[in-house]
Parts: C-alpha cells; structure tokens; sequence
C-alpha cells in the first residue's frame, strides 16, 4: 500500500465515523441551561407581559402576545385558561433522525402580572 492511499483511506474513515457521530448525537446551538439562566437572571415575578415579550426579542427569539388557551397540554404541564406568553428556540439540537426545540412559557394572573414560567425541551423524531 503506498502512503497517499493510506491517508486516503484513514480520511475516509474519520469521515465515515464523523457523519455517524453527528447523525446519532447531532448538533447542538443552543443549551437549555443557557435559555433557563436567561430567563433566572432577568424575569422577575410580577412583571408585566410587554416587559416578558421584550426580553424574548432581545433574545431574538420571536415571542407570542398574551394569550389563553382553552386547551394547552405540553411538556407535562396543563395550560387550559391560563394567561401564557410563549416561545420557541427552534432546532436548538438536531442530528439526522432527531430534533429538539426549547419552549419558553410564561404565566400570568388575572392582572396580567407574571407569577411563574417553564423552560423546557421538547424532542421531535422523524
């Protein structure tokens, strides 16, 4: 075997290795933990929905005005006629038979003031 067709032939097999690793675990741009310190450090309880809605955009994530289901079930929580303000981090994590996505959901009370929030993943496969 001459030299170029080892490397040839090692290269191939780091590839091959590479594509399977990334296929089984994927890729990961955004961490729950991150999105969940975000949310500690700069929401408090009692702010309003607007003030909520502003940190998610600076965020650039895209976040829904006030709104109340009538039926909402997700991430093992029920959100049926609650004051919610929501958000999505699409495609936090993805690989090639699986994808994640983080929702923020944020509650608020009959004064619109904020009494709590969930940060969670939730995984799609294809």
């Amino acid at each position: 075997m001459s030299g170029k067709y080892k490397i040839g032939l090692i290269a191939f097999g780091v590839a091959v290795v590479a594509a399977g690793y990334f296929a089984i675990f994927g890729i990961r741009t955004t961490r729950l933990d991150t999105l969940q310190q975000i949310v500690q450090k700069n929401v408090r309880t009692g702010e309003s929905p607007q003030e909520v809605i502003d940190l998610l955009k600076g965020q650039n994530l895209d976040p829904s005005g006030l709104v109340r289901p009538e039926a909402m079930h997700l991430g093992g929580q029920d959100y049926a006629n609650q004051n919610l303000v929501m958000a999505v981090r699409r495609y936090s994590a993805r690989a090639l038979l699986w994808k994640e996505m983080i929702y923020l959901v944020f509650v608020f009370d009959e004064n619109r003031k904020m009494v709590g929030y969930d940060v969670f993943p939730v995984y799609d496969s294809l």
